[in-house]
């Protein structure tokens, strides 16, 4: 707990200036463009998960090895894939162009998704290190920079969605920029050891597959929204959800910044070890997450008035705790029970719960969402988050107490 409470300030100020920032935008831009901007930005989720997410997964299974000592091998390898892998797809990209007709704002997602990737891989040294001030720096950037052009779009009327997508960009510049000269920096740039190559393809690319399902879970609902009903529709959803699991996603991520790598270092120690360490990371988030929720729900009238503008109230103020307990459900799920199920490289069993939960999602909103309209994405959402947790539930048991648990217990 108190990891956590020296955590939180890192996370009060960018969730404070999220709150004012979506208040801003939905007071400026018309309900149908922040509908397409929080469309583009889920484009750029889905690109960044699916092109480098596999990269920062890899290095935060290996960043330690065996004898908890840093592996800069690691961390130079996973950047030179990074930068091979944006070369190819601009290249890729500007081919397209070059023979369609594709918008410019395309270009802005694809950098916007690299910046992404490159921003999480570059900040598990800061995570994983425990250097709490380079990670509290880095993660306001953005929001800082978010909120400046909210407020110029505020008084001036003359800011557009690429104007925001061009400030996000910067921001991500400058926190990568940031972070490599912070924690990075001793490396010796673009060089590929071909054993730690082996260790990032083996580990993170069946997570990329699973952290793509996660994507389809959390962000299906836009997309489909987008399809079968109106923009306005996909804006007045956008704007709560994205308000109200921003702010419990970045309270609640304050759990794996506290427990992985303590999780991480007792993995290395023995099972015995991890079990002790991870009953007590598991009371931990619990009591933190109820917290959370009840402090949420209580502040929720205020949170709404200010966070959004008139015509998003009915909606948010209908589905206000739903959508934080179901977020604070996924984040006990995403941070508590899939690192335990990821150290012990049970990868078939995380995407059998991702499946289960990205099927269950989609299934609701294609058979109910066109006849009941956009209130069917958050309880779509909700059903997928509760079967993927039960699912979990028994597997982390399994793992965790189980026969794999026994067996390596033998060898401590």
């Amino acid at each position: 707990m108190k990891d956590i409470i020296l955590y939180l300030p890192s996370k009060v100020l960018p969730g404070a200036l999220a709150i004012f920032t979506i208040s801003l935008l939905t007071r400026t831009l018309s309900v149908e463009d922040f509908g397409r901007y929080s469309y583009f930005l889920a484009i750029g989720s889905l690109l960044t998960v699916s092109l480098f997410s596999w990269l920062t997964l890899g290095v935060n299974r290996h960043y330690l090895n065996e004898a908890n000592e840093i592996n800069n091998e690691i961390k130079e390898s996973a950047l030179f894939v990074n930068f091979i892998i944006i070369s190819v797809s601009c290249s890729v990209l500007f081919v397209v162009i070059a023979f369609f007709n594709i918008d410019f704002v395309y270009i802005l997602i694809l950098l916007i998704a690299w910046l992404n990737g490159l921003f999480d891989l570059l900040q598990q040294a800061s995570i994983l290190e425990k250097r709490k001030v380079v990670y509290s720096i880095s993660v306001m950037v953005r929001p800082i920079f978010l909120f400046a052009i909210a407020l110029v779009a505020f008084f001036t009327e003359q800011v557009n969605i690429v104007h925001l997508l061009f400030v996000i960009i910067a921001s991500y510049i400058f926190s990568c920029a940031f972070l490599y000269l912070s924690t990075w920096k001793n490396i010796t740039p673009l060089k590929l050891h071909k054993k730690e190559l082996t260790n990032l393809f083996h580990y993170g690319i069946p997570l990329t597959l699973n952290f793509g399902l996660m994507y389809i879970v959390s962000s299906s609902d836009k997309l489909l929204i987008s399809t079968y009903l109106t923009e306005q529709d996909l804006g007045i959803y956008s704007a709560s959800y994205d308000l109200f699991s921003q702010i419990v996603f970045g309270f609640g991520s304050i759990l794996t910044l506290v427990l992985f790598p303590t999780s991480l270092k007792a993995f290395n120690q023995g099972s015995s070890y991890f079990q002790v360490t991870t009953k007590k990371n598991i009371k931990t988030a619990m009591l933190y997450l109820i917290a959370l929720i009840t402090m949420l729900v209580l502040c929720s009238p205020l949170l709404i008035s200010i966070g959004l503008a008139e015509a998003y109230h009915t909606f948010a103020n209908q589905y206000f705790t739903i959508i934080v307990t179901m977020t604070a459900l996924y984040c006990f799920y995403s941070y508590v029970f899939i690192p335990i199920l990821q150290l012990k490289k049970q990868v078939k069993k995380i995407l059998f719960c991702s499946m289960i939960m990205a099927f269950t999602n989609i299934l609701i909103n294609i058979i109910f969402l066109e006849k009941y309209g956009i209130k069917v994405g958050i309880y779509s959402t909700l059903a997928a988050y509760v079967a993927g947790f039960a699912v979990c539930l028994f597997f982390t048991q399994q793992v965790w107490l189980g026969k794999v648990s026994k067996v390596e217990l033998n060898h401590d």
